[in-house]
């Protein structure tokens, strides 16, 4: 190895090493962002249950009603 090869390899250890750091640190972010991401969703996913719950009692007090109806 010459030393112009040396020196270049030199030069790149710190970059390379700071590269992987970078890319750590955004990994880092990207997941404290989804876990974020997924809190949000699984608190609309709840009001939306909470409404498919309301719709399906009035539904069957609605047919219980018919069903009382037709026995009159």
């Amino acid at each position: 190895m010459t030393d112009a090869w040396a020196m270049v390899l030199a030069a790149a250890i710190p970059v390379l090493g700071t590269g992987v750091g970078f890319l750590i640190r955004e990994l880092r972010s990207f997941r404290t962002e989804n876990r974020s991401d997924h809190a949000v969703v699984m608190k609309e996913l709840n009001k939306v249950q909470e409404g498919i719950n309301k719709v399906s009692e009035r539904l069957s007090s609605h047919i219980d009603w018919h069903m009382d109806k037709g026995k009159k």
